[in-house]
């Protein structure tokens, strides 16, 4: 098995978005100050503050990538985009050209930070020396879950921005919903933490399978009884609506209680399923029980060029069990 140093690294569209977030300290926060500027002193303070512990916290993540880093970028450059539209829109005497320069940088900052490199680049930065880690996309289903796990948290942080610049009636009401979404921020924030620790892990002995939120503890597959690793290929047989982009395709000669639909979220069903009896006229050796696996990889040709320096064969000629147990070719 090489060293880490030997495997391929995310590919380097990653630099851009860090110089993007690097960047906002003369794209965003000449805009910040301006407003700010005539603020009372606590929200002038507050606002500040924010920002910049905010900011120095996504620095640090670029150069020390960590997954927790990946929610900090993310959903740091979303903060600082619905900022820079509000100020753009509330602030009077503040120049038009500056408001919209800082609202076009911040948004190509947060278009940037959901680049695939990024996220396999915070992952990977968690792997053991021998180790390989690739990020897995977000399943469809928590879509909506991440929209609102990240609106919650900006509610709570405009709550109590609003409570240190506003007087009368109006700060007590932003000083109470700002504490009512406070311990669900915290939810919120763990839930996209936890999305984050999804990923795919090319172990010296093993791959193994990190899921928490689909599984309820990691699959690991001997390398040994990997039989194949390829993209998986649009599927004639499958429903329409089924996703096969970015999906890695892995066989394994495997007899655990668990087979994998082709579907961005897998199963785990009660036993395995045995192969249908055709399948013993093909020429190459099919075991009696093996494993079908389609993952939503983020940089999928990274994978498979991580698979082919290893060894493992990346022939492109993997099947998928679906869930009658025909075969698709």
């Amino acid at each position: 098995m090489p060293l880490v140093a030997n495997y391929p690294k995310p590919d380097h569209s990653w630099h851009l978005s860090a110089f993007a977030w690097l960047g906002l300290a003369a794209s965003f926060a000449p805009t910040l100050h301006e407003l700010l500027g005539h603020a009372p002193a606590p929200l002038h303070y507050g606002g500040l503050a924010m920002f910049w512990v905010l900011y120095a916290i996504g620095a640090v993540s670029i150069f020390y990538p960590r997954p927790w880093g990946l929610v900090v970028l993310r959903l740091g450059s979303i903060l600082a985009l619905l900022a820079a539209i509000a100020i753009v829109v509330a602030a009077d005497g503040l120049p038009f050209s500056l408001g919209l320069l800082s609202v076009l940088a911040v948004a190509a900052t947060a278009a940037l930070q959901f680049l695939p490199a990024v996220g396999d680049r915070q992952m990977d930065g968690a792997s053991y020396p021998g180790e390989r880690r690739f990020g897995l996309r977000a399943p469809r289903e928590a879509i909506a879950g991440i929209v609102i796990a990240g609106l919650v948290p900006s509610v709570c942080l405009a709550s109590i921005l609003l409570a240190l610049g506003a007087g009368g009636s109006l700060r007590w009401i932003a000083i109470v919903l700002g504490a009512l979404t406070l311990w669900p921020s915290w939810l919120m924030l763990r839930q996209l933490l936890l999305l984050s620790r999804r990923w795919l892990i090319f172990a010296p002995r093993a791959i193994v399978v990190h899921d928490p939120y689909s599984l309820s503890e990691p699959i690991s597959i001997p390398l040994s009884r990997v039989l194949d690793l390829s993209a998986a290929p649009a599927a004639p047989a499958a429903p329409a609506t089924l996703d096969t982009n970015e999906l890695l395709d892995l066989r394994a000669g495997y007899g655990g209680p668990w087979l994998q639909m082709l579907t961005d979220r897998p199963f785990e069903p009660s036993k395995a399923r045995q192969l249908p009896a055709r399948l013993a006229s093909l020429k190459e050796p099919i075991p009696a029980e093996a494993l079908g696996v389609a993952w939503p990889i983020t940089c999928l040709s990274t994978c498979l060029d991580t698979a082919r320096r290893i060894g493992l064969p990346t022939r492109g000629s993997a099947f998928k069990l679906l869930e009658d147990g025909s075969l698709v070719d």
